[in-house]
């Protein structure tokens, strides 16, 4: 599947990946965060037969396991912002 990966990362772009791949593969594949040790919200932009659903979680609830890991589709844009933009 082809995703967007935007923001806080050092390789910002179109990805090919897996399907099942999560927010965490697509950070991953864009390089990880070029923010250390802040927190990072993220935003899912996701085109349905509903419209636009827009998803938001942080970085770090994921990590720590207070919030899942989306699985991405194909077409998702994630945007990835430093909170302390």
């Amino acid at each position: 599947m082809r995703i967007n990966v935007l923001g806080a990362v050092p390789q910002q772009g179109r990805f090919h990946l897996d399907d099942g791949a999560t927010i965490l593969d697509a950070v991953a594949s864009a390089g990880g965060l070029h923010v250390h040790g802040q927190s990072v919200k993220i935003v899912v932009r996701r085109r349905s037969d509903k419209g636009v659903e827009i998803l938001a979680t942080d970085f770090n609830n994921i990590v720590t396991g207070r919030d899942d890991d989306i699985e991405l589709q194909e077409g998702d844009t994630i945007f990835l912002h430093d909170k302390a933009v």
